[in-house]
């Protein structure tokens, strides 16, 4: 009889550290950008280190097709007739530079034909890089795109607000 209990309370304590340890990994994979957003929230991308994840999609099947010779030679009119300065790859290098960390965009509401954006992300890089990058991306904004900084629990936050967003 001892041992038959014995045996029930193992399992017991098993049964429970499985379930404390579901609902932790379910706390930590939570982002808290989300929290942050509104529930009417429509659509939620979120990248908890944007270099490891492009590193895992240069690993993945559909990257490795892509770079395939048959389908770059496929793909090598339009690509040439892409604009240079301002390409994706060049952005992409430019996040990388800044080693973000919870990037993320949202699309909070779609109300008017008007769609709300909200995107941003966390830097870990020295300032330097961080006004470069940044100083070029608001070269590339509109001027009559509505500026201000705003001050949130000792984090600098810069918005753009434009007519159409």
């Amino acid at each position: 009889m001892k041992r038959v209990s014995f045996v029930l309370l193992i399992i017991a304590i098993a049964i429970l550290a499985l379930v404390y340890g579901v609902r932790l990994a379910e706390h930590r994979a939570g982002s808290g950008v989300a929290r942050l957003l509104p529930r009417n929230t429509v659509g939620f991308v979120h990248l908890p280190d944007f270099n490891a994840t492009l590193e895992q999609w240069h690993q993945c099947d559909v990257y490795q097709i892509y770079r395939e010779p048959a389908v770059q030679e496929f793909l090598h009119n339009p690509l040439t007739q892409q604009p240079k300065p301002d390409s994706v790859g060049a952005t992409v290098k430019d996040i990388q530079s800044l080693e973000a960390k919870d990037a993320f965009v949202a699309l909070t509401s779609v109300a008017d034909d008007k769609p709300k954006l909200v995107a941003g992300f966390e830097f870990h890089c020295d300032q330097s890089k961080l006004d470069r990058v940044i100083g070029n991306w608001k070269s590339k904004v509109n001027p009559s795109t509505k500026h201000e900084h705003v001050t949130y629990q000792k984090h600098d936050i810069e918005l753009f607000t434009l007519a159409t967003f």
